[in-house]
């Protein structure tokens, strides 16, 4: 069996991280070393590292970054690492028994594959199971077969529930550290193109942590969807002599669905600050020549946006049951 180098980036994670070192001890069989990036911490996160490596037999590497994000935080681990498939794990999931080896068969199996990954069950902030198989109950299909359908919905390919390998991972560049967010759905489109052909586990066996400091409502979120965004247009064009229509039909479609679920959140929860500064983020999406194409903001849509603007005005309209008047201009 190859060996497995697991690549793990924290930042203030002294809550959760205990339970995902002991997740990766009872991986032990397959783990050759764990590489811990301390992204900037001012908790207790580090102490809790080197207790940990003191107890167990397990290698475990420390090293430091200085505020870089999670993407150049697990890039500066790949860099590092020595085995020959490596494995992410966040500070705040866990993996369950067999789920390293699992994937670990599945690339010595394949050798014309260089990414598989597995689907999750969610968890709340407390560990207590909220669903089992999200991608199965949400009937996610996988693995993606064409860009369509890799840009048109969130993919769901969790960087704790993915294997590559090392050296195509470092021939691809890792993930993009412009993205804080959305840098595993570019990391599969890149990777998809390159012909990793990914393969798919569609046992669930890491536990997906869902709570409130890890929301897509962050403005750095949302402003890293903006960069997907614009990323996924200027190497896709839409292209109406080859009948080619990525943006128009697929990647459009889902960033103003992400936008409006998350303004929807914000109207409902009376957060009036971000649903201003999402209604924002969501002119920044029709006015970039590169997503969309020129004259694209229409009457219909600024009127739309305007509403969005004024979110005391939009919340009544919600709460009388009226919020489709507001969605159809952004249409």
């Amino acid at each position: 069996m190859s060996t497995v180098s697991v690549i793990m980036p924290v930042h203030n994670g002294e809550r959760y991280i205990s339970q995902s070192l002991r997740a990766i001890a009872n991986q032990v069989e397959s783990v050759l070393e764990v590489i811990v990036i301390d992204d900037a911490s001012a908790d207790g996160s580090m102490a809790i590292v080197e207790a940990f490596a003191k107890e167990v037999a397990l290698p475990i590497r420390l090293i430091h970054t200085e505020g870089v994000g999670q993407s150049a935080a697990r890039n500066a681990g790949a860099q590092l690492a020595s085995g020959d498939y490596l494995a992410f794990l966040d500070q705040d999931d866990v993996w369950l028994d067999g789920h390293v080896a699992s994937l670990t068969r599945c690339l010595d199996d394949n050798p014309a594959s260089s990414m598989v990954y597995s689907d999750v069950n969610t968890i709340d902030a407390d560990s207590c199971l909220l669903l089992v198989a999200l991608n199965a109950q949400a009937d996610n299909s996988h693995p993606k077969r064409g860009v369509n359908e890799i840009i048109a919905d969130d993919v769901m390919a969790l960087p704790s529930a993915t294997m590559v390998r090392r050296i195509a991972f470092l021939d691809l560049g890792g993930f993009d550290p412009a993205l804080q967010g959305y840098e595993d759905d570019d990391l599969y489109l890149r990777g998809f193109r390159a012909g990793w052909n990914p393969h798919y586990v569609d046992d669930a066996r890491v536990n997906y942590r869902i709570h409130g400091s890890g929301s897509s409502m962050s403005p750095s979120f949302r402003a890293s969807r903006l960069v997907f965004a614009e990323k996924i247009a200027s190497i896709l064009p839409d292209n109406p002599r080859t009948h080619s229509h990525h943006i128009r039909d697929f990647l459009v479609p889902r960033m103003r669905r992400s936008f409006m679920l998350d303004y929807v959140v914000a109207l409902r929860v009376g957060d009036f600050a971000s649903a201003r500064s999402i209604a924002g983020d969501l002119r920044t999406l029709y006015e970039s020549t590169t997503i969309q194409r020129a004259g694209n903001l229409t009457l219909k849509k600024r009127t739309g946006l305007w509403l969005m603007t004024h979110p005391r005005v939009a919340r009544w309209l919600l709460s009388m049951g009226a919020f489709p008047a507001v969605r159809s201009p952004l249409r």
